[in-house]
């Protein structure tokens, strides 16, 4: 009987989701878009996630780039305002009156000029062509005659009297001020070097330059040496110290030809983003420094808000799943239970829901299932009793009809079987001439008749094999044998078939074979039978027979030089009564059944049976079982 639906209740009718599908059909397919719609702003927060990744990327390159241009700018500078003192004092060295009248005393004037435009130059000299200071002033002591010294050896003199000018290295004063050497040549026409101008530099003015660069509110540049020394830094005091900054990761990573920004501690112990660039002339590393936090700053802002979003998107993702967990997975669980239910046989088990959508119309749709099951289960149960009774009495005449057929089989191995065995030993009494000399006509003819009889004596040994093989009666004699011996036997029993054909039988077989456990007898039936097809199908040529062992297994392979057979054939003829198709050049014979019976006796050594052959170019039938089986 089937049962009503249960009713609609109204409190589902006015439920949020009723929203969406005000005549109260449907609302699955509803939900599911909202869902859907949860699952895509799920998506986009996951692609967010991955332009949160892309974006941090992004932006600590950008950060990298604006720095290092930073720096860049600053080596530029510097560069400039040291090049702004080299031209000065190449000014200085081409006055009309070193023009005129070379290097002499009256030249001191533009040396006391010098020193009062260029307040970073503390000590002028001019040298001869031959080194010697000819003339000399300074802004912080006092020269006379006597203190005039020879740098003819020295290599500001040598590369500035080439024509070069000369900037060399740095050197701290009073162990507090930095300090370099300048060289130019002094030319009063191009070419034409008559001396050096040597000057000594107060490095500490570069303070001014180096004090207006200014990367955020806590970036800032700096000079060091080659050597690591701090030539100049916006806080003087520091600059003043003579300090070696090369305890500092960043700037002995710069030393070091480090190509690239790190993240390092400055002098203070706090983080900093650093990124350096050089002035090639001087060998000075410009470092520009800014403290982490502030470098990346707006980056962390930014990727808070993009987590912030992540995690309100995971929340609405969670809500999503609660929902569909309650409306969606725990209905389709309960069907799910009752259809397994069902399935189990439990027809009286019904499935209840009052989700009030299409779950609830698929289980009352179940339930009513379940009733036309029912009854067409009992119906069932009446029809399967009666054929029961139908098929046990089919069983017991079948029984009838296979207890005849064991009874005609044994009959046949009676009273067949013996009178061909009494035929052949007839015609072979006759043909060895026991009862006197016969007509060679009826010689042939008898020959003949002993043929036939050894064919059909042959076809009903094979039929009651096959039927001992389907009655599962069909068993082994398992007793130790000689592989050799069996090869011999097979030999020399085709040996007068293969001479009537003009075949030659070449036998391959190791004269140290092992002696193998298991039905001797039945072994030769199968080699008897794969050589005696080999040479009825082969007209010319030879029969080849292969005995070898490999890894505890026997391998048997017959070979001919007949017709082949075609590749769809070759797993057809291991069935009974079952052989390839006939050709012009191949006739059939037999009944079809040695390689079905040879079939059977391989796979109950636990071995396997097979063939490879070709149209045309003869046949190989090979087989593989243990040396020695288990009794």
């Amino acid at each position: 009987m089937n049962h009503p639906p249960p009713p609609r209740q109204s409190a589902r009718r006015g439920s949020l989701l009723s929203v969406f599908s005000p005549q109260g059909s449907g609302r699955l397919l509803h939900r599911t878009f909202l869902v859907a719609m949860l699952l895509v702003s799920s998506g986009l927060l996951t692609s967010g996630a991955i332009e949160l990744i892309f974006r941090y990327r992004e932006s600590v390159v950008s950060i990298q780039t604006l720095q290092q241009e930073m720096a860049q700018s600053a080596a530029f500078k510097i560069q400039q305002y040291v090049e702004s003192l080299t031209h000065t004092l190449r000014t200085v060295s081409q006055t009309e009156a070193i023009v005129t009248r070379g290097i002499t005393d009256q030249y001191r004037f533009q040396l006391l000029k010098l020193l009062r435009v260029s307040l970073a130059i503390t000590t002028a000299s001019a040298l001869d062509h031959t080194g010697r200071e000819a003339l000399k002033v300074s802004r912080i002591k006092m020269t006379d005659q006597e203190e005039l010294a020879d740098h003819a050896a020295d290599e500001g003199f040598v590369q500035a009297q080439a024509g070069d000018s000369f900037f060399g290295p740095v050197y701290f004063v009073r162990q507090s001020e930095p300090y370099m050497r300048i060289a130019v040549p002094i030319e009063p026409s191009a070419g034409e070097v008559i001396g050096v101008l040597l000057a000594e530099v107060n490095l500490k003015y570069i303070w001014d330059v180096i004090s207006s660069i200014r990367v955020g509110r806590t970036g800032y540049a700096y000079v060091v040496s080659p050597k690591g020394d701090l030539i100049a830094h916006p806080d003087i005091s520091l600059a003043l110290q003579k300090q070696n900054l090369n305890h500092l990761g960043h700037v002995r990573a710069a030393l070091a030809g480090t190509v690239g920004p790190v993240k390092h501690e400055n002098l203070q112990g706090k983080d900093v983003f650093a990124t350096v660039a050089t002035i090639p002339d001087l060998g000075w590393t410009i470092v520009v420094e800014r403290l982490t936090k502030e470098a990346y700053g707006p980056l962390y802002a930014s990727l808070m808000r993009l987590a912030l979003l992540l995690l309100l998107g995971l929340g609405m993702a969670g809500l999503a799943s609660v929902m569909i967990n309650r409306r969606v997975v725990r209905p389709m669980e309960e069907l799910r239970l009752g259809a397994e239910k069902l399935g189990a046989g439990d027809l009286h088990h019904r499935i209840h829901l009052q989700t009030g959508d299409e779950l609830q119309m698929l289980a009352d749709a179940f339930n009513r299932m379940a009733d036309q099951l029912h009854a067409s289960h009992t119906e069932l149960e009446l029809k399967v009793e009666a054929r029961t009774q139908e098929l046990a009495c089919s069983l017991a005449d079948l029984e009838i009809v296979s207890q005849h057929k064991s009874r005609f089989l044994a009959h046949m191995s009676h009273e067949v079987r013996t009178p061909l065995h009494a035929i052949l030993n007839y015609t072979q009494s006759i043909l060895d001439n026991i009862y006197g000399e016969i007509p060679e006509k009826v010689r042939q003819n008898l020959g003949r008749v002993q043929d036939s009889s050894k064919h059909l004596l042959k076809l009903i040994t094979d039929v009651l094999d096959i039927s001992r093989i389907e009655a599962g009666r069909y068993e082994l004699s398992i007793a130790e044998y000689s592989l050799l011996s069996i090869v011999k036997t097979v030999v020399i029993a085709v040996e007068n078939l293969a001479a009537a054909k003009h075949l030659a039988v070449r036998v391959t077989a190791a004269s140290d074979l092992p002696i193998g456990l298991g039905d001797e007898s039945h072994l030769t039936q199968v080699l008897l039978n794969l050589v005696s097809n080999a040479i009825t199908y082969t007209e010319s040529g030879e029969i080849g027979i292969e005995a070898s062992v490999s890894e505890g297994l026997f391998t048997l392979r017959v070979t001919d030089t007949g017709p082949g057979i075609a590749p769809g054939d070759q797993q057809r003829i291991f069935k009974a009564f079952e052989q390839a198709h006939a050709s012009p050049t191949r006739v059939q014979s037999g009944a079809g059944l040695g390689l079905a019976i040879s079939k059977t006796i391989i796979e109950l050594h636990g071995g396997r049976i097979g063939v490879k052959s070709s149209l045309g170019k003869g046949s190989t039938f090979w087989c593989t079982f243990p040396v020695r089986i288990s009794p």
